[in-house]
Order: structure tokens, then C-alpha cells, then sequence
């Protein structure tokens, strides 16, 4: 999706600056600041193919968490480079007066540079607690009140300072007390190797009730590992779980525990993700019949209220559709990292991809949490989309 939101931005910018050519730069009188101009239109242009060279280790035998790294660096340059100037045409492109023209779209520059630097130094690391009480006909009385800690999508690897952040997570976590702690998949970014021994100690402070259960993400599977013979997926998955299982969380992998209180007793389902979940991953909505769910919950009583967690909000009609889910936790979407929220109205360019894309979505009582993660990917920033940590209280 980060990559489908790039290639938008590169469209657009290509499109504005032969607008922009054509209107007034090939006219500017000075040849030194007409080339200039368009050697850096060019070179920025550029930065784009510069990422996708380092993320996909096109050059290389194998793509390092560190060339990852630097090509976020680029695509974060490029959006710098880009947007600011496209706000700059849109005042000088679409008012005829020219000192009005130049005005407008320094302000409207200036305005998106601002924005962009307080997503990459303040957005991107402001950890937000986000309260949602759920309620519910057949919630067993036992479990009213029951408190939910979700987070997903940590990426650990492309975090800038990975040690300091995860504290700040698992501090927040400990301070809010929940029941339980679910954590929506994508804990690494490319390899298990980024959960260090620092790492594991840090997640290891996590405390709830009823412990943390966690799922895997499409990030965790090793499918961006390119070097597959030193490290093949299956293995960096094991070792992946490994650590997850040494940390004390306990990893369901299309398995189902029950969490009791009481007489009462409530289930809880991970979706894990599956070699076929890999081939629809691109899919922005699944169509009927697109992954077969029945095994999952085979054993898993109708009689019981169900919270299913599952990377992939696309799932969720699915779930429904299979009599659980009376709360489905998703993550993956990040709210594309952008999204702006005033009286009741929310935008993202996430909306234009996915039918569900950030926080409650109700069918007949059934209710889908998708939340906006922690971490980056693609890029280092996060305009409006804070961190999240969901605190989920069930009601009846």
C-alpha cells in the first residue's frame, strides 16, 4: 500500500512539473537557474528508484535491514522534494494573477514543509492511548469490563532508536494495566535478527492477567529476504516464533486459547498467515471464497464469544460470515501514515484502497478494530496517523 501511495505521488509530481515546465520555467530568462531547476526536478525524480534499488537489494546479494533503512531515508527525502513543490504549482498553476499566483503558493509550500517536518519529528514517536468501549448483547457478565491492550505493526527494524521506543511502548502498556495484551503482527521488518537480546528483554517486561498473544504479519514471514539460501523463510519464522515464545507471549498460529473467569469463558483465535494469505496480501478486499476459514475454527464452540486477531483487516467479512468474531483486532494498514480526522470525518489516502481501514466497523453486531500501528514502513514519518495503543473495554 506504501508503495501504491508512492507511485500516486510520483504520477502526480511528474504530471505538475511538465505543467510547470510549460508554463513558466522554459520562459525564465536565466539559463543558469532554468537548468538548475531542472536537474533538480530530475534528481529528485530519481530518489524513488534510488529507494526501490536499496530495499529490493537490486544491486546486491542480499537487501540489509541497513539498506532498507537508507532507502526509507530516500523515499522520506522525496516526499520532502515533492509535495512542497506540488503545493507550490497549485498556487501558481490555478491563479492568474502572478504576484498573487507566487504568494499563494509559497504559503501553501511553506504550509506542507511544516507538516512534514512535524510528522517525521513529532507524529512519527507520539505513542497515543486510544480508548474504545465495545458493547455487546452476549458478552458473558464475568468478563464485563474486560480490558483489551492492541497494538500491531512495531516493525522493529525500521525503527530509528528501536531500545527507547520499544520502553516507551512497554512502559505505557504496564501503566494502563490491561487484562490482556494482543499484538496484531509485524513485530520485525524484514529479519528475526532485529529482535535483539536488548529487544527481547525490554518485551519481556510486558505484564497483563492473562498474558500477551500475538499473531504473525506478512513482515514476520521473511518474504522480503532476498538472500533465501543463508536464510530460508521457514527458518527465519521459526526463529521468529522462538523468540516471541522466549519473551513470554504466546504466538497463535491458526490455534485457539480460552480465557476463563469464573464460570465464564470467552475465546480467543489467531489467524496466522499462511503461504495463501501471501498470494492475497495485494488484495484490498477478498471476494467470497477467497480463503477458507472452517479449519480454523473447527474446534472452536459457537457458544462462545469469540475475538479473533488477524493481520489482515480483508479477512474480516470472511469471520463474520463464519458465525466468530464477535470482535476481530487487525493491523497492516497503517492508515497509510496519513490520515487527518475533524467532527466525525476521517481522510486517508487508505480509504481509497480499502473498504475498512482504521478503527471500528460494526456488521450486526460483529465489530472490526483495525489499529493504525506503531511503527514506519516506507517511509519516516506519520502525518496525523499517531502510534497506537488501543485500550479495548468490553461491555455488556
Amino acid at each position: 500500500m506504501i508503495a501504491a501511495i508512492l507511485i500516486m505521488i510520483f504520477v502526480g509530481t511528474i504530471v505538475s512539473d511538465c505543467l510547470a515546465y510549460h508554463r513558466f520555467i522554459r520562459y525564465w530568462h536565466s539559463k543558469v537557474l532554468k537548468y538548475a531547476t531542472i536537474l533538480f526536478l530530475v534528481l529528485t525524480n530519481s530518489l524513488p528508484l534510488f529507494a526501490v534499488s536499496l530495499s529490493d537489494g537490486l544491486f546486491l546479494f542480499d537487501n540489509t535491514q541497513q539498506f532498507a533503512n537508507m532507502a526509507m531515508v530516500a523515499s522520506t527525502l522525496y516526499i520532502f522534494a515533492v509535495l512542497p513543490r506540488i503545493a507550490l504549482y497549485a498556487g501558481m498553476l490555478t491563479i492568474k494573477h502572478r504576484t498573487t499566483a507566487r504568494a499563494v503558493g509559497i504559503i501553501l509550500s511553506v504550509s506542507v514543509l511544516c507538516i512534514l517536518s512535524v510528522g517525521v519529528c513529532k507524529t512519527r514517536t507520539y505513542l497515543t492511548v486510544r480508548p474504545v468501549c465495545l458493547q455487546y448483547d452476549n458478552l458473558p457478565a464475568s468478563f464485563d469490563g474486560y480490558r483489551i491492550a492492541f497494538i500491531s505493526d512495531l516493525h522493529i527494524g525500521a525503527m530509528l532508536d528501536a531500545p527507547k521506543f520499544c520502553t516507551k511502548i512497554v512502559d505505557t502498556l504496564n501503566y494502563l494495566n490491561p487484562d490482556i495484551v494482543v499484538f496484531g503482527g509485524d513485530l520485525v521488518n524484514l529479519r528475526h535478527v532485529e529482535l535483539t537480546p536488548r529487544i527481547e528483554r525490554i518485551l519481556s517486561r510486558i505484564k497483563a492477567a492473562d498474558g500477551v498473544v500475538a499473531v504473525l504479519g506478512n513482515h514476520d514471514m521473511g518474504i522480503y529476504i532476498k538472500d533465501t539460501v543463508a536464510l530460508p523463510r521457514h527458518i527465519n519464522v521459526e526463529r521468529l516464533c522462538e523468540s516471541v515464545r522466549k519473551i513470554g507471549w504466546r504466538m497463535l498460529r491458526d490455534s485457539t486459547i480460552y480465557v476463563h473467569r469464573g464460570a465464564d469463558s470467552i475465546s480467543v483465535t489467531g489467524i496466522d498467515f499462511s503461504e495463501r494469505l501471501l498470494e492475497l496480501r495485494y488484495k484490498f478486499s477478498f471476494d467470497d471464497g477467497d480463503y477458507d476459514l472452517r479449519p480454523i475454527y473447527a474446534d472452536v464452540p459457537d457458544s462462545l464469544f469469540n475475538i479473533t486477531v488477524s493481520h489482515l483487516p480483508q479477512l474480516w467479512h470472511e469471520i463474520v460470515k463464519r458465525g466468530h468474531g464477535d470482535l476481530t483486532l487487525a493491523g497492516h494498514v497503517h492508515a497509510a501514515q496519513m490520515k487527518a480526522e475533524w467532527n466525525g470525518v476521517r481522510l486517508s489516502p487508505a480509504m481509497l484502497m480499502y473498504r475498512e481501514w482504521s478503527g471500528v466497523y460494526d456488521d450486526n453486531g460483529c465489530k472490526l478494530y483495525i489499529n493504525d500501528g506503531v511503527g514506519t514502513v516506507g517511509f519516516y514519518m506519520r502525518i496525523g496517523a499517531k502510534p497506537e495503543i488501543t485500550l479495548i473495554e468490553l461491555c455488556n
